[in-house]
């Protein structure tokens, strides 16, 4: 489940929105962000292992952060799998945030100091496993995800997530 977890957290991630802890969220691009990718959208991630992973992904607004429920099908030998991944910006801190939880007890959390959502590169926090990720927004249409993780075997695993409004 590592690897679609991985793609979850990428299409979660892509998305923005405005939020502070103790703060209310700023009218800004970032808080613009969030409402162009609210929707249901069908995502495909391609691995360089050669695995084609499919979900969907269904993002709302939770005060002030964006809500993403991501479902995986069976698929490639694997059962389903359901997560909730959370995306914000703190401005005080100038730092974009996700937070993902699934249910089999798993979490993670991802960064980005990026100015803008578009474009922004981001780093694993916990686990801290060296991955890192950039994320590309076209309006509300599409929305991309690549990421690097580093494997048990040494070579890097790059995954490519496109998710399209449906």
């Amino acid at each position: 489940m590592r690897s679609k977890r991985v793609l979850f957290v990428v299409s979660a991630g892509m998305l923005g929105f405005t939020c502070s802890a103790g703060a209310t969220p700023a009218s800004s691009s970032a808080g613009q962000a969030v409402h162009l990718l609210v929707g249901t959208y069908n995502c495909v991630n391609r691995q360089s292992t050669g695995q084609k992973w499919r979900f969907t992904s269904v993002n709302d607004v939770f005060g002030a952060w964006l809500r993403v429920h991501v479902t995986y099908p069976p698929q490639n030998g694997t059962t389903g799998d359901v997560a909730t991944t959370f995306v914000g910006y703190d401005p005080g801190e100038k730092r974009w945030n996700i937070v993902g939880v699934d249910t089999d007890g798993s979490y993670f959390t991802r960064s980005s100091h990026s100015a803008t959502f578009n474009g922004s590169q981001w780093q694993d926090e916990y686990p801290q496993d060296g991955g890192r990720a950039v994320v590309r927004t076209f309006g509300s249409s599409r929305y991309t995800f690549d990421l690097t993780m580093p494997s048990a075997k040494g070579a890097p695993i790059e995954s490519h997530v496109t998710c399209t409004h449906v």
